[in-house]
């Protein structure tokens, strides 16, 4: 699918938010953490607020998308019940922005999800920014790998100063 001149400054500022989590993932976990969890929940909440409101916003996506299945999903089954798939989609984003606060298996799973959806939504093309659905699970999977020890919460805490001075 061609990309509309109007959609193209969108669709850059998207890829770029793409590689900078992807980057970010990479030099600075914490920060990259953060920004999923602020941008999945940000989701959850303007995609639930959308289903609600103008649940057939949703439909235009059928047009972005080079997938036949994926159009044939959008205009079928999705389109008859397009506010129940969206709150259910929102549920699933705001449940990995909560697991991304945690550690452990719960995070690691949350991070899972994330890629899971990310991945997802790469064939639905411009719709999705595409590359950058694909350079965001590709940061999450940067992130996965270091198996969330510690909780978001315990990342961002002051940590008092080592005294490299001191001698025991």
């Amino acid at each position: 699918m061609a990309l509309r001149p109007e959609l193209l400054f969108p669709h850059l500022l998207c890829v770029a938010l793409g590689l900078l989590l992807a980057v970010l993932a990479w030099k600075k976990p914490v920060w990259a953490r953060v920004s999923f969890v602020a941008l999945f929940g940000l989701a959850a909440v303007f995609n639930l607020r959308t289903a609600i409101v103008d649940p057939s916003a949703y439909l235009s996506f059928a047009t972005l998308t080079d997938s036949t299945h994926y159009r044939a999903l959008i205009l079928g089954p999705f389109a008859r019940h397009v506010t129940a798939w969206v709150c259910a989609i929102a549920l699933g984003q705001a449940l990995i922005a909560l697991g991304l606060l945690l550690r452990g298996r719960l995070a690691q799973l949350a991070a899972i999800g994330a890629i899971v959806f990310l991945c997802a939504i790469a064939p639905l093309g411009v719709g999705s920014a595409m590359p950058s659905s694909l350079l965001m699970a590709g940061g999450m999977v940067v992130l996965l790998l270091r198996r969330f020890p510690t909780t978001l919460g315990e990342d961002l805490a002051p940590h008092p100063p080592v005294d490299r001075h001191h001698r025991a």
